[in-house]
């Protein structure tokens, strides 16, 4: 389940689209169709300009998706591995470079751990957002996974985003489930999100990378 500080970041940063690699039982995309309905009331009748993009390799996910959410046409629902469907949705040019897109990134139930790859096709384009859930915290012992590549943590993908930020964070307070979340905003460096941050920077814990 996501943590609730993402409907923060995604106001702040004004993001129209949010993208989720791991459907589950679907609570996270009820949640944020509750905020994006919440932003505007056209998003329950399928004509928002607020989008939502789900993946999942597993076909039962995906067809509960489909059974709950199939008839709006903001959310587009897909049955295939998270980072094909990532490349596509880029390449392809399926959401809009110029705009700060939302990725949450939350399939960590199969063999393939795609993490590394999902965030490799996300790192093409610029000032977007990727958060991880079940992320190991700094200084806290919230829940998180562990895979035969480490543990889920800055350590196992800092060579992937250090060139890109001087700063990260993780969500303070655990979501629904007692597991950390993090955060990183590609391309922005601390002096700016110190100002875009400001109004919730009681909920986040900062990291400071080099």
């Amino acid at each position: 389940m996501i943590n609730e500080v993402a409907k923060d970041i995604i106001q702040i940063f004004e993001c129209k689209t949010f993208v989720e690699t791991g459907i589950y039982l679907a609570d996270t995309l009820k949640l944020v169709s509750s905020w994006f309905t919440e932003f505007d009331s056209n998003f329950e009748k399928g004509i928002s300009n607020y989008k939502i993009f789900e993946v999942d390799l597993d076909h039962f996910r995906t067809e509960n998706a489909h059974t709950l959410f199939g008839n709006n046409q903001n959310i587009i629902i897909q049955n295939e591995s998270s980072e094909v469907f990532l490349e596509n949705l880029i390449e392809q040019k399926i959401i809009d470079y110029n705009k700060i897109n939302f990725f949450y990134l939350d399939a960590h139930w199969n063999k393939y751990w795609p993490l590394r790859d999902e965030i490799k096709k996300i790192l093409r384009i610029e000032r977007q957002i990727i958060a991880i859930d079940d992320f190991k915290t700094l200084g806290k012992d919230f829940g998180y996974d562990t895979y035969s590549a480490g543990d889920c943590s800055y350590e196992l993908i800092a060579d992937l985003i250090k060139d890109r930020t001087n700063v990260i964070y993780y969500a303070a307070i655990p979501n629904s489930n007692d597991r950390g979340f993090w955060i990183i905003f590609l391309d922005f460096y601390e002096d700016e999100l110190n100002k875009k941050l400001e109004s919730i920077q009681d909920k986040l814990i900062k990291q400071k990378i080099n």
